[in-house]
C-alpha cells in the first residue's frame, strides 16, 4: 500500500483535478489531504487551482479573442 511518504508533490498535483471533483477514492482522499497538512506548497497550489473557476467564471464573455482562448485551454492542458 501507497503511503503518504511515498507520494511526491508532483504525483498529488497530478491528482488535484480529481480531488477537487471528489474522483478519488476514499483511500486517496485521505493520502492526499494528509500530503496538504505536511506540504504547504501542495495546499498553496490546490487554493490557486480552486480560485481558476471563479477568476474565469467573472470575466465578460467577450473578454477573451479566440486565440486567448485556444492559448489558455493548451495551456492548462499542457500542465495536466
Amino acid at each position: 500500500m501507497t503511503t503518504i511518504f511515498d507520494r511526491s508533490c508532483t504525483t498529488v498535483s497530478q491528482l488535484v483535478t480529481e480531488y477537487l471533483e471528489d474522483a478519488l477514492t476514499p483511500a486517496q482522499r485521505l493520502t492526499f489531504e494528509t500530503h496538504l497538512v505536511y506540504c504547504p506548497g501542495c495546499t498553496t497550489f490546490l487554493s490557486q487551482m480552486k480560485a481558476v473557476p471563479a477568476a474565469l467564471g467573472s470575466l465578460p464573455p467577450d473578454a477573451l479573442d479566440d486565440e486567448e482562448c485556444v492559448a489558455l485551454i493548451e495551456t492548462f492542458r499542457s500542465r495536466a
